[in-house]
């Protein structure tokens, strides 16, 4: 229901969220209206615009998705994120392999102080155990983060408004 995050979204602009079916379920009661409301997070209230459909976990447990803020001015030496992205239907992992190779190229011409020594491995998420592991670890940890803040302060008042929908 709903949609997942524009491209500007994803930049960084905006505060939109989006829930898991479950948290749809228990804190909104199925409510359709969820979309027009706001879920206040760490005193921010940010709107609601998608519900994942069920059974979609990733990471394992975890019920809002924002977006990664990125501060346009910062440094480019930040290379510990890794990638998560869908095949297009009809595309093999080696056309896949070759256009990430491309832009990796271009990366590396246009920063090689920062990206002149990197380069990309495309590969199958349930074929390789260890990037599985490797990506899950890295998403449950940016998970656990942005859910820390958050907690401490839901440990300081009402269990009730701790969760609170505007």
């Amino acid at each position: 229901m709903g949609r997942t995050f524009a491209a500007d979204e994803l930049r960084g602009h905006g505060s939109a969220v989006v829930i898991s079916d479950g948290l749809w379920r228990r804190a909104f009661q199925r409510d359709p209206r969820v979309l027009a409301r706001r879920l206040e997070l760490d005193g921010i209230a940010h709107p609601v615009i998608g519900v994942m459909p069920p059974g979609f976990s990733f990471p394992e447990r975890a019920e809002v998705w924002l977006p990664l803020p990125t501060h346009e001015g910062t440094g480019r030496s930040a290379h510990n994120y890794s990638v998560i992205g869908r095949l297009k239907r009809g595309v093999s992992l080696r056309q896949a392999q070759a256009d990430m190779e491309s832009v990796a190229a271009a990366l590396a011409r246009e920063y090689p102080a920062d990206d002149g020594h990197l380069g990309v491995a495309v590969v199958p998420l349930r074929r390789d155990p260890a990037t599985f592991v490797a990506v899950a670890l890295v998403l449950g940890i940016a998970a656990l983060m942005s859910t820390y803040l958050p907690a401490q302060t839901a440990t300081q008042v009402e269990p009730v408004e701790a969760l609170r929908a505007e």
